[in-house]
């Protein structure tokens, strides 16, 4: 499924990606501020669509299903990618998932692991280069 672009595109453009087992809070804390920011503004400051690495639906930790807009290497990106795997982090951590960050990361402006979403970008060697400092 490819996500259409006959439409104008209005607010930045955000990629939020799933996996089975993600959590819900960790969901709400990223997708229900934006919300809450087009409703204040009365326009469209923000649109989301949620993604999976191979369109199928996911189910979050509590059981909640969540059905796709698209596969991520059908979405055409935009200004975020944010990445959300939550729980199975380590299970999630294939060489296929890899390789669809890779090749999308290139299409969003920024990528953002939440939760353990570093994790998977690590392991996609997205994060080499960049260090951390205590202090």
């Amino acid at each position: 499924m490819q996500i259409s672009q006959k439409s104008p595109i209005t607010g930045q453009q955000i990629g939020v990606l799933l996996f089975d087992d993600f959590s819900n809070h960790c969901l709400a804390n990223a997708v229900e501020p934006l919300r809450a920011a087009n409703s204040l503004a009365r326009k469209t400051l923000y649109q989301w669509h949620f993604l999976t690495v191979d369109g199928g639906p996911v189910t979050s930790s509590s059981g909640l299903p969540v059905l796709p807009k698209a596969r991520l290497s059908d979405h055409p990106g935009g200004d975020i990618l944010l990445v959300l795997p939550s729980y199975g982090h380590l299970r999630h951590s294939t060489p296929g998932t890899a390789r669809a960050l890779r090749a999308a990361a290139p299409r969003f402006s920024l990528v953002a692991g939440l939760d353990t979403g570093s994790w998977l970008l690590a392991a996609a060697g997205l994060l080499d280069g960049y260090h951390h400092s205590l202090g």
